[in-house]
Order: structure tokens, then sequence, then C-alpha cells
């Protein structure tokens, strides 16, 4: 009797307990080696938490196959993304920071002609005839909520 008084119990609380929530990660970024969503990929989730050690810059140097390589860079809707030629998205360097490419929202850019778009261009790189594809070395990442770039 003890027995079943306990199993019933059991039971009863088994039923009752609430469901383990899982939390969901934040907007993240994909990126492929060649034009077109191609090539070798990388998806980096919840960037926006990702990089909060180095002020939100994410840099490509653990990932060496995207060093210099980046042909397609889609951020999750949600995201802005600037992208920079240095390692730590030009914070580190006394240069003109003016020199990235973006702001760059969903759906991305994954063609010859979005890398030299002047409308993700500065100014000065417009008139270079800058292309930045294969030239990316660190990303920043914003909610789309947040000003960024020009």
């Amino acid at each position: 009797m003890l027995s079943l008084i306990a199993t019933t119990a059991l039971s009863a609380v088994l039923v009752h307990s609430a469901p383990a929530i899982d939390r969901r990660s934040g907007p993240g970024v994909f990126m492929t080696t060649d034009i077109n969503w191609q090539g070798k990929t990388k998806y980096f989730p919840d960037v926006l938490s990702y990089g909060k050690a180095d002020n939100g810059c994410i840099s490509l140097a653990f990932y060496p196959d995207l060093v210099d390589s980046v042909s397609s860079f889609g951020p999750d809707k949600g995201l802005s993304c600037l992208l920079y030629t240095t390692l730590d998205c030009n914070q580190e360097h006394e240069i003109d920071t003016s020199h990235y490419f973006g702001p760059i929202t969903w759906p991305g850019v994954s063609t010859t002609a979005e890398w030299s778009n002047p409308k993700y261009l500065t100014f000065s790189d417009s008139q270079a005839g800058w292309n930045y594809n294969d030239k990316i070395i660190s990303f920043l990442c914003v909610s789309s909520n947040s000003t960024i770039g020009k």
C-alpha cells in the first residue's frame, strides 16, 4: 500500500513539473568563401554577445579558411553589420576608421557587384573603385534598431 501511495505522489509531481525552457540564441551571421553562397560555410550564432570581450568586434583570425576569403556575408534579420579589413575592426589603429564595408543587413551580400556597391562603401572607397570581396578579416554587428555606420 505504501508503494502505491509513493508511486501516485511521484506521478503527481512529474505531471505538474514545469518543462525546461531553453534559451534561444540571438541572431547570427552566415558566410561562405565563394560568391552566391557557395564554397566553405560558417555560421556565427548569437553575434551580439559573441564579441563582447572585444567591444563587439569578431575577428576571423581563429578561422583561417575565412581570412581574406569571405565572398558571401549574410546577417540574420535584426542585425546590422560593418565589415573590416583589419583584425580588430579598426579599434586598435590610429588610422581613418571610416574605411569599412556596410552596414549590411539581411539578406546580405553575395555577388561581385554587391561587394563594390557604392551603397555599402565609404565615399573615399567608392571613389577608388574599392571591392571588399575576399578582403574581410573582422566584423561588428549591432541590433538593427541601433545606429551603426553611415
